[in-house]
């Protein structure tokens, strides 16, 4: 919590939380799939309640994420929910890699970590890339 979540919320208030409500299920039979991308909180999810999502899901991440890391994330959810595939994309784009890319008016009113890659990341073509493999996963799935 304090890693992940310390701007936001304490530990100590997590423990006044009352999460009853937060344990029923939340299955919506009008999604048949779902694709999803860097996704946060891991850590947070009853293990047992992940291996009930019956819908096959597809998760992409980066090595390089520093605000969700994988271990603690997406590997959480992969290892977790039955039919979840889990892709890594290698280089060194970060957890913001696949936001838009911003303006020069958004380069202006942005905190450099949403529009700023390193010099050898290509934010279109991992753009294009992911695009594929979501058509691809919807394809097949739907």
């Amino acid at each position: 919590c304090a890693e992940e979540l310390s701007d936001f919320i304490s530990p100590e208030v997590l423990k006044k939380i009352d999460f009853k409500e937060a344990k029923q299920s939340f299955c919506d039979k009008r999604i048949a799939a779902a694709f999803t991308m860097a996704p946060a909180l891991g850590w947070l999810f009853d293990e047992s309640s992940l291996k009930q999502i019956p819908i096959p899901i597809c998760i992409i991440t980066t090595t390089k994420d520093q605000v969700v890391p994988v271990e603690k994330n997406a590997k959480i959810f992969a290892k977790s929910i039955t039919k979840a595939t889990l892709k890594i994309l290698s280089g060194e784009g970060d957890h913001y890699v696949f936001l838009n890319r911003a303006s020069l008016v958004g380069k202006r009113l942005l905190a450099p970590q949403f529009c700023e890659d390193p010099s050898n990341v290509d934010r279109l073509k991992i753009h294009e890339e992911v695009g594929k493999m979501a058509v691809q996963f919807f394809n097949q799935h739907l």
